[in-house]
């Protein structure tokens, strides 16, 4: 994953675990310079835009979830709906907080 971000011309990558080292991480990726250890990989064309797929399939569910609260299921489902809906899916998102600690049948 970290190669397919520097080939695609990302080079502000916060790896660090520490939450001193991540904030500095941070601060230098928000520089003027931004992060000069990684080198990634120059854009040689504009991207042209989204493409587009045929969904044949209906009825279709996807559960995103996490072990742990705050280890980012809420982000990443957001971010896979949005993607999906970009690329002509129709989605629909749903929360489930799990308040009751199980899952009920339906």
């Amino acid at each position: 994953m970290f190669q397919a971000l520097l080939n695609s011309g990302v080079g502000n990558i916060v790896c660090e675990t520490e939450i001193a080292a991540i904030q500095r991480e941070i601060t230098e990726c928000l520089g003027e310079q931004g992060m000069t250890r990684y080198h990634p990989k120059e854009r040689t064309k504009k991207a042209e835009g989204i493409k587009r797929y045929r969904f044949d399939c209906k009825n279709i569910h996807i559960a995103v979830i996490s072990s742990q609260p705050r280890m980012g299921a809420t982000t990443m489902a957001i971010g896979l709906s949005s993607w999906l809906a970009a690329v002509g899916a129709s989605v629909c998102y749903v929360y489930e907080a799990m308040m009751t600690k199980y899952i009920a049948g339906a």
